[in-house]
């Protein structure tokens, strides 16, 4: 009888150890979008391109699904976008916009935003990405004042399909990239 209360407090202080990490509020807010609308962009050559939005996704994840006892879990927040393909224009399905993650130190978001046969990808924590210094940014006759310009370090830009730097807004979301010598911007949102 000994062994088996023994057994029982050993199982209940492995359990209770683990932790449920969720995302606030203000982390949320990084992501300006309700995840149903359309975005248009326009390159400095008049071509255009166009991001649909395909909802959110919350859940939450542990960080090993092998364990014995329950792991800690991580509470993720998805945009989901539509993917055509840029050469063909061939519906690819949905892929993972943007993720935000809360793990026990910090929330980080991760950019996987497709245009035009380039992406425009960047991991940062979240404090990171506050970190950044705003700049403005104008397009057309919007003034953007809270806008974050995130550039691909070198070995990405080798590759030939990251963009050399995007524009992230905290109020308005992602307003556009840069490209070799191709400027791509926002200019309708619905």
């Amino acid at each position: 009888m000994n062994i088996k209360h023994t057994f029982l407090t050993l199982l209940l202080a492995v359990v209770s150890c683990t932790q449920d990490y969720k995302l606030d509020k203000e982390t949320l807010k990084l992501i300006p979008y309700k995840g149903n609308e359309t975005l248009v962009f326009e390159s400095g050559t008049n071509g255009l391109d166009t991001l649909f939005l395909k909802g959110t996704d919350l859940h939450s994840a542990s960080d090993n699904n092998f364990r014995m006892f329950p792991a800690d879990t991580y509470e993720t927040y998805t945009l989901k976008c539509a993917v055509y393909d840029a050469f063909d224009k061939v519906y690819r399905g949905e892929q993972a916009m943007i993720e935000l993650v809360q793990t026990s130190e910090n929330a980080s978001i991760t950019f996987t935003i497709p245009m035009k046969g380039v992406s425009c990808f960047g991991y940062f924590p979240k404090t990171t990405l506050e970190g950044l210094q705003n700049t403005q940014l104008i397009i057309g006759n919007t003034t953007y004042t809270d806008v974050k310009v995130i550039e691909s370090d070198d070995t990405d830009m080798e590759e030939g399909y990251f963009a050399q730097k995007f524009y992230w807004s905290g109020s308005a979301g992602f307003l556009g990239f840069d490209h070799k010598n191709e400027q791509w911007r926002l200019i309708e949102k619905y």
